[in-house]
């Protein structure tokens, strides 16, 4: 384990619990979000880029974190994930194809990613394409987070494989979880 990893381990092997009554989705099978509070209200990012919203609770968990900006990502943005996000004036929602090199053109106008956390649609296939094109947004020293590393075998291979300055957390979320630090 690199020196990197045993520093967030020691820092963040406990993450504490999100207190924003604003924040949802949390419960025993997800105690990633508990880690995404802590990392960002420890790190204070300028601009978190999620790609992934799905019903935005890891988002409210980043927005809860940070006065930083949060900007999150979908193909498609449910209006239920819109409506409780309205809470966070640090939200923006953008929908959109993760794949697609014009939004990541567009990402990287908003200067340097602090936190990039992929959780999309679970294949090695998308996510190469979006660590190529958003892992290099992601600052000297910035963190991206990837959940369900473990959720089918061809994520495992492709976790096993990636070959970053990387660390585990299995106890993060029961499909896998993984930080590569930059």
């Amino acid at each position: 384990m690199s020196d990197r990893g045993k520093e967030f381990l020691r820092q963040f092997e406990n993450p504490s619990q999100c207190p924003d009554p604003r924040s949802f989705g949390f419960d025993g099978s997800n105690p990633y979000y508990n880690l995404l509070y802590s990392v960002a209200k420890e790190r204070q990012p300028n601009l978190v880029v999620e790609l992934g919203t799905c019903t935005g609770g890891s988002t409210s968990h980043f927005a809860a974190g940070t006065g930083g900006k949060v900007l999150s990502i979908d193909i498609e943005i449910r209006p239920d994930a819109t409506n409780r996000l309205l809470a966070f004036d640090n939200i923006e929602l953008r929908q959109g194809d993760t794949r697609d090199p014009a939004l990541a053109a567009e990402v990287a106008k908003r200067g340097p990613i602090d936190l990039l956390f992929i959780d999309t649609d679970h294949t090695a296939e998308q996510v190469t394409v979006e660590l190529a094109l958003f892992g290099p947004l992601v600052r000297p020293g910035g963190l991206i987070f990837f959940d369900d590393i473990r959720i089918n075998p061809g994520m495992s291979a492709w976790w096993d494989s990636l070959e970053e300055n990387k660390l585990e957390l299995p106890q993060m979320h029961w499909t896998g979880f993984g930080v590569v630090f930059r």
